[in-house]
Parts: C-alpha cells; structure tokens; sequence
C-alpha cells in the first residue's frame, strides 16, 4: 500500500483540512490503483468507490409531495 499523499497519476490521496489522512469507516480500506490512483473497499458490502466513505454525498431523504387537506 502507498503511504504518500499523492498518487503517481496526479491525483491527491484523501486528507482533511488539516492535512491529515481521514479515517475510515469500520470495514473499509485504502487502495491504490496499478498507476497509484487512490479507492476505497467497503469489505462490508463488497464495493469498491474513488470517493472517501465520509465525504460522499448521502442521498437526499424521499419526500411526499401530496398535501393533506
């Protein structure tokens, strides 16, 4: 596994705004692509993303659009 800050293809590992790397969720993993890219196993479902578990967007809750009278 590659413990520097940025991947040989130019992109930069996931870090907080202190510069520190961000911990995962209970589960997860780092990786790094063959060209140093940086993704993140979810061995909990068996997934693989290029987004950091935390700094994903969650999905917007469903809203009832009909009105009750």
């Amino acid at each position: 596994m590659r413990h520097d800050k940025r991947g040989t293809d130019g992109h930069a590992a996931t870090t907080g705004a202190a510069g520190m790397r961000l911990a995962l969720p209970a589960g997860w993993a780092r990786a790094y692509t063959g060209s140093g890219r940086e993704y993140f196993i979810d061995h909990n479902t068996r997934t693989t993303s290029w987004t950091h578990p935390l700094l994903a967007t969650p999905a917007m809750p469903a809203v009832d659009m009909k009105r009750s009278a």
